[in-house]
């Protein structure tokens, strides 16, 4: 029997769906995981990150330096930014509480962690409100290296955003987009700084630079961070009465007295029934009506129900 799905197998599509994008989650966190420690090896051969055994109390301990740090701030931020987001989907998705509420459970979580987007935005529009210091202008080196570790980001990181955009596409999960664009931001923006670095070199006042790379990213993830949680408000937005959420839209009831389109002239079958119709396999189930005339009926047709939304 072909139809809508029962009530009952709902809750496990969206557990289905929950599972797979955990498990989308967290193998983002791997590859993300493994990019920094390849960034921090790379840093320490570099000379940036400084690495010294101590002992104390008769145990060693690994003693982390940087005494001019460029990029690795930026790679320790971006690797504590995915172990927060990864830890709190993790929380989300296994929480009784939201996991019962359905997808407005999951609007909610999404539209909770898109807050981490906004905190982004709203970095950047005050960097620009207050004039804070930025890019620097850095020598041919330091704009090489910016490219350098921008394209590694982007390496890894793209290809993480284009899963996540592709799963959130396929099963309507906005905490699907809010993964994507903040593994997307984690290359776009240090590719930005090294767009800068470069026009600084060229002569570009450092002020108008940095400005210019502020609009792009508040336009850039103020943008996504908007839709994102427009479409979560759109999920839990109240549902009109009568309809439950989660459930197919109910079948409008048919008036008997409304003449069907075989009553009416030209279609098919014809007006008048012939004992030989079959369905189109060639076999009938069910007993073949007997010779009859249509009767037109002249009652109106009574009022479609409004459609759900």
């Amino acid at each position: 029997m072909t139809g809508q799905p029962s009530t009952p197998a709902r809750p496990a599509l969206r557990l289905a769906a929950a599972r797979h994008a955990w498990e989308a989650i967290l193998s983002a966190f791997w590859r993300a995981a493994a990019l920094a420690i390849a960034l921090l090896i790379l840093l320490g051969i570099s000379g940036e990150v400084i690495c010294t055994l101590e002992t104390a109390g008769g145990v060693q301990i690994l003693h982390l330096e940087v005494p001019t740090p460029r990029f690795a701030p930026l790679v320790l931020t971006m690797l504590a930014w995915d172990l927060v987001l990864a830890g709190a989907a993790w929380v989300g998705l296994n929480s009784n509480r939201l996991g019962q509420s359905g997808p407005r459970g999951m609007a909610l979580l999404a539209l909770a962690l898109s807050m981490t987007l906004w905190r982004v935005v709203t970095g950047r529009l005050w960097a620009l409100a207050t004039d804070a210091p930025g890019l620097g202008i850095g020598s041919r080196a330091d704009v090489l290296a910016w490219w350098v570790v921008a394209m590694a980001i982007a390496v890894v990181k793209e290809p993480i955003a284009q899963t996540f955009q592709e799963e959130d596409d396929r099963l309507n999960f906005p905490l699907l987009a809010v993964f994507a664009w903040h593994h997307r931001k984690d290359w776009v923006f240090p590719s930005l700084g090294a767009i800068g670095l470069t026009m600084t070199a060229l002569g570009l006042p450092e002020a108008v630079a940095e400005d210019l790379l502020n609009l792009t990213k508040i336009y850039l993830l103020g943008g996504a961070a908007w839709t994102i949680g427009a479409r979560c408000l759109q999920v839990l937005a109240p549902v009109p009465e009568g309809i439950n959420e989660g459930e197919p839209c109910p079948a409008p009831s048919v008036n008997p007295t409304e003449p069907k389109a075989s009553d009416l002239p030209g279609s098919s079958p014809p007006l008048f029934f012939t004992a030989g119709l079959s369905s189109p396999s060639g076999a009938s189930d069910a007993p073949a009506p007997s010779p009859a005339i249509a009767t037109r009926h002249t009652t109106p047709p009574t009022e479609e129900p409004p459609a759900c939304s």
